[in-house]
């Protein structure tokens, strides 16, 4: 059975806040509280290359890679390549990551990445993400976060009324339960 913290974080990890430093600083706190590290992994994030900026255009004004002429890659066809070593936490029957160090090349890593790419958490929506997230920050004493959080959304709170687990908006001629 997940602890309900570790299942909070889960989907609020999957959509972060617009403050990532601080969700990012709450969530290392939780995992080396009550999480077990399970080993290292290493993460490629590879950006191809768009070229060099033309003048005729182009997506974003770019003209396209030139190949081994291309004086935006040098032939490589890879604009930037990043290499992240990251600790592997596991709290319950999830497996959360949290980076170490961060290396361009041609620094030493391995031959090839654990995970290639962005990690992407499929099927979880950013509303639920987002109450996750709210009641992650209740339950763990984030009053800072959840103050913050609730005081960004204030606008759209004032426009919804909440009934019996639906939130259901209300007219503008309508009278607001607060």
């Amino acid at each position: 059975m997940n602890n309900p913290l570790a299942i909070l974080l889960h989907y609020a990890n999957a959509r972060p806040p617009y403050r990532r430093v601080e969700f990012y600083a709450l969530k290392d706190r939780l995992l080396r509280r009550f999480a077990r590290q399970a080993g290292t992994h290493w993460q490629c994030i590879r950006k191809k290359c768009w070229g060099p900026y033309g003048l005729d255009g182009g997506i974003y004004g770019r003209i396209g890679c030139q190949g081994a002429e291309c004086p935006n890659c040098d032939g490589k066809g890879i604009y930037l390549e990043r290499w992240i070593q990251l600790e592997v936490w596991q709290w319950g029957s999830y497996t959360f990551h949290h980076p170490i160090e961060s290396y361009g090349w041609p620094d030493p890593h391995p031959e090839m990445p654990d995970i290639f790419g962005y990690i992407r958490h499929v099927g979880v929506s950013y509303e639920r993400s987002k109450k996750a997230r709210l009641l992650l920050y209740l339950l763990s004493g984030a009053w800072r976060l959840l103050w913050l959080e609730l005081k960004d959304d204030w606008p759209e709170l004032r426009k919804r009324r909440f009934t019996y687990g639906r939130v259901t908006t209300a007219s503008d001629d309508e009278e607001l339960p607060f």
